[in-house]
């Protein structure tokens, strides 16, 4: 998996292999936002999982209806859409909260399920939903 990333942006995780994640704050400042029980800070987040297995469903589709069935039993305000990343079918899910948005693409291929989110505080639109959006354009699955 490929992304470009602000060079002034920290990377954290362990590189691709299951969660990579960046984000222009230190892990020091992420903890302290963790801390206050917001867990709204900007950062861009890919975790990769291993694929469903024996599924008469397809894959996204179930991840749909689990997603849909999780959200209408909590406090935001989400929408779930057909979409692509990275050259793959995705679904894009977006939800907003009094704490921000969280965007979600959810994508299968090559046996692994993936999870490319972003998420922005209240507030800071502005700031960083530019720059998020050019990381997904910039992103590809270099190991299809």
């Amino acid at each position: 998996m490929e992304v470009k990333y602000p060079s002034n942006w920290n990377l954290f995780g362990d590189k691709g292999d299951t969660w990579t994640g960046f984000s222009p704050l230190t892990l020091k400042q992420r903890y302290e936002i963790d801390a206050r029980g917001t867990n709204y800070f900007p950062s861009f987040d890919i975790v990769k999982l291993k694929a469903y297995e024996n599924m008469d469903e397809d894959p996204l589709i179930y991840q749909k209806k689990s997603l849909e069935e999780l959200f209408s039993n909590r406090y935001v305000t989400y929408s779930i859409t057909e979409s692509e990343i990275g050259g793959l079918p995705a679904i894009l899910v977006i939800t907003t909260s009094n704490h921000g948005e969280q965007v979600m693409y959810w994508a299968v291929g090559d046996d692994k399920r993936y999870n490319i989110s972003y998420d922005i505080p209240s507030g800071e639109e502005d700031k960083y939903k530019d720059i998020f959006q050019e990381m997904v354009d910039s992103f590809s699955f270099s190991d299809q």
